[in-house]
């Protein structure tokens, strides 16, 4: 009894050892360098929002309004991508460079406006408030781990993205109204004019995602991609004149990518 359970056991292992083999060797190998293009989809973590408020009635003759809005990236890129992988039997391990381009921006407004109605005098003062964010480019390092089968590799993989960032505000002041309202005290003390402010910075920031690639041919494969970059929030200063204690616009630089692929294997 023993003997025929010792025998069915070691049966049993050879067989897995011979069709793990046979696997390992029917598995296409993906080691070695390769480089490629690829062009995707990039939509921003957060939604797009707007509000407004007013007209609110402060006075007899005074009244304000505000509202405001926020937009999001949702935009078509490309890029190029080079790297190198290492198989052991079915695991393929690698690393990744990739450097994207393509219209990663967005912008928030705000608008805040003052009435002042007494009788047949008007006076509306203005402030508008524009800020603009822009991701020149970005680039990621990353590893990689994955399992082949047949002519198929599929991964996950994790690394650093570093991007460089553009913000840029441009804020408006203006003061309308009749000739007698425009010439009191308070209409004067008003500032009116442009003011402008931009920066650019590099930013840095963790990046995964998980993809699968096919070989088309001994030197061919296409693949396809998503991946999360978490870069660190950006903020646009505004100059507040009129001490309206408006918030500087914070633009956050997260964001969903899905990408196709095309690479030559070395």
């Amino acid at each position: 009894m023993n003997r025929f359970v010792l025998g069915t056991v070691s049966a049993i292992v050879a067989v897995g050892m011979q069709g793990g083999l046979a696997q390992a060797q029917d598995a296409l190998d993906w080691s070695g360098f390769y480089a490629g293009v690829f062009g995707g989809y990039a939509l921003d973590s957060k939604g797009a929002t707007s509000s407004a408020q007013g007209p609110i009635q402060l006075s007899a003759i005074d009244s304000i309004s505000r509202s405001a809005s926020t937009g999001r990236i949702e935009s078509l890129f490309g890029g190029v991508a080079a790297g190198y992988n290492f198989q052991v039997n079915n695991a393929v391990f690698g690393v990744d460079a990739s450097l994207s381009v393509g219209g990663l921006d967005k912008s928030t407004t705000s608008n805040f406006t003052f009435s002042r109605v007494d009788g047949a005098d008007f006076l509306t003062a203005e402030d508008r408030l524009r800020s603009e964010f822009s991701m020149d480019w970005y680039t990621s390092l990353t590893g990689k781990f994955g399992y082949t089968f047949d002519s198929w590799l599929v991964y996950g993989k994790g690394g650093v993205a570093v991007a460089d960032v553009s913000v840029a505000s441009t804020e408006i002041l203006s003061v309308t109204g009749t000739p007698a309202a425009l010439a009191t005290p308070f209409a004067a003390a008003i500032p009116v004019g442009t003011l402008t402010a931009s920066a650019s910075q590099i930013v840095f920031g963790p990046t995964f995602g998980f993809g699968v690639e096919k070989r088309v041919s001994d030197t061919i494969s296409v693949g396809a991609e998503y991946n999360y970059v978490s870069l660190p929030n950006v903020t646009a200063r505004g100059s507040d004149p009129l001490n309206l204690s408006t918030a500087p616009a914070v633009f956050s630089a997260g964001f969903h990518t899905v990408k196709a692929s095309l690479n030559y294997h070395f």
